[in-house]
């Protein structure tokens, strides 16, 4: 079993993948975004699965990247675009349960998926501009979904 990464299966066909770094708000770091590969592979792959849940250990679903493993200029951001952008590719369905809050990437991967069954929470995209000036880390713009849609020039520098 993988340290980041709890799959079950809480009934027949269904694959259950719960993002465990609860002290980290399960944000995505490398080992994670392995794991996830890695699950998403499987899952589309065996056919013994027909639907997989997606979720987060409390308190949240999933703060998005790890910035202490993604913040360097070379880090490998795009591994982890390409993993949100894989979701919606998968030829089986995938449910988000999302508890908690849901920032950037993780936000992102949950639009991915086919439903979305969320408690109240907090599901905000980034204003890249004050994560540049604040922070000096370029931030990819969402993945496309609809909702994630913005304006850099539009968006408030607070």
């Amino acid at each position: 079993m993988n340290e980041t990464l709890i799959i079950e299966e809480p009934s027949a066909n269904v694959m259950l993948l719960t993002l465990d770094r609860p002290a980290q708000r399960n944000a995505i770091d490398l080992a994670l975004l392995d794991a996830l590969s890695d699950a998403f592979q499987r899952f589309d792959s065996e056919n013994r699965w027909r639907v997989a849940i997606l979720t987060g250990t409390a308190p949240a679903f999933c703060a998005g990247l790890d910035l202490k493993t993604f913040s360097a200029p070379d880090a490998p951001r795009h591994r982890v675009t390409a993993l949100i952008q894989s979701v919606p590719q998968l030829a089986k369905p995938i449910i988000a349960a999302v508890g908690g809050a849901a920032y950037t990437g993780g936000l992102e991967l949950a639009l991915g998926c086919d439903f979305i069954l969320a408690s109240e929470g907090r599901y905000p995209c980034p204003d890249r501009r004050a994560v540049r000036e604040r922070h000096g880390i370029a931030t990819p713009p969402c993945s496309g979904h609809p909702l994630c849609q913005t304006d850099d020039a539009e968006q408030p520098a607070d």
